[in-house]
């Protein structure tokens, strides 16, 4: 899969948000639209799992999918 470019011009920035629980059949496809389409970073993922914040959260996730 080639990687995509970074949106810099989103018309919107997340953050925060609340501690936050999903579920996903594809894990691939829930990061790509939560890191590019919502802007939310990815601060630690394993095959399973990803963990996300918002740009201004100081903790070290706020959504486990």
């Amino acid at each position: 899969m080639p990687l995509i470019p970074v949106n810099q011009h989103v018309p919107f920035n997340i953050t925060r948000l609340s501690h936050v629980v999903l579920s996903s059949r594809d894990l691939e496809a829930t990061r790509f639209f939560y890191e590019t389409g919502l802007g939310l970073e990815v601060t630690t993922a394993d095959s399973t799992r990803l963990y996300l914040r918002a740009i201004e959260e100081s903790s070290h996730h706020i959504a486990d999918i």
